[in-house]
């Protein structure tokens, strides 16, 4: 079982199914660009005491390549979510 935290999923994540997305990839962090400058970050984690699963979303603002760069650096797998919307 895995424990969702700080999880109110957008229209946009309700659309394209990121739960299923985040729990199959194998990335410690996957990023969903979500309009200009705004991020939502998925961070793969562990709880220490009971070992459960967790999946930690964060909404951010700031540019994309920076933040991928960034967590790169600090040692993380990074996958980005890219969305194709029709008209």
């Amino acid at each position: 079982m895995v424990k969702l935290i700080n999880w109110r999923l957008m229209k946009l994540e309700n659309e394209i199914n990121v739960e299923s997305k985040v729990k199959e990839e194998d990335a410690d962090v996957l990023i969903l660009p979500a309009g200009r400058n705004k991020l939502i970050e998925y961070f793969k984690s562990e709880d220490i005491d009971t070992k459960e699963k967790l999946i930690i979303r964060q909404v951010k603002r700031g540019k994309l390549v920076k933040e991928a760069k960034k967590l790169k650096g600090e040692g993380f797998s990074v996958k980005v979510i890219v969305v194709t919307q029709s008209y």
